[in-house]
């Protein structure tokens, strides 16, 4: 009797590879805002005169009031071309690496005993007739060592994202200084 060792039909090596690609994110670009600081036109009218005459004489009196407004141009001070810059530069995103992961597919190391072997003693009778016969079998239960059960720990961490902070933007709204001279002349004739 012969004891063949079994045949233990295990697939081959598998490699799973997962692919962890970055993410595109797209963001607009840099704007810059610009405000310029020209000199507003002012369109004031000109000096103005006012004359107010008296043609009929009260008491023998002739007087003629004239009313002169100088309305020189305001001065306004505004504050200096003020320009404005929005960085907005593309977050980082920190993903981590591609994940692989091979499972060896090792056989079983199976340890079985040697071929089994049939001992037959045959002594010589005694007493003329034969001893009995004594067949051993010795079968040893297998050991199968298989590798243990593996455990696969797949980290994915979240991505960092590092993003630049809010804006803030202040302007400053200054009330222009406006020069008024007016004079009143008063004039005789």
């Amino acid at each position: 009797m012969s004891n063949e060792k079994p045949v233990l039909n295990c697939p081959q090596d598998r490699v799973f590879t997962m692919s962890n690609e970055k993410p595109v994110l797209n963001c607009p670009q840099d704007r810059v805002f610009t405000m310029s600081n020209e000199k507003p036109v002012l369109n004031c009218p000109q000096d103005r005169v006012f004359t107010m005459s008296n043609e009929k004489p009260v008491l023998n009196c002739l007087q003629d009031l004239v009313f002169t407004m100088s309305n020189e141009k305001p001065v306004l001070n505004c504050p200096q071309d003020h320009v404005f810059t929005m960085s907005n530069e593309k977050p980082v995103l920190n993903c981590p690496q591609d994940l692989v992961f091979t499972m060896s597919n090792q056989k079983p190391v199976l340890n079985c005993p040697q071929d089994l072997v049939f001992m037959m003693s045959y002594e010589k009778p005694v007493l003329n007739f034969p001893r009995d016969l004594v067949f051993t079998v010795s079968n040893e239960k297998p050991v199968l060592n298989c590798p243990q059960d593996r455990v696969f720990t797949i980290s994915n961490e979240k991505p960092v994202l590092n993003c630049p902070q809010d804006l803030v933007f202040t302007m400053s709204n200054e009330k222009p200084v406006f020069n008024l001279s007016t004079r009143l002349r008063l004039h005789d004739e």
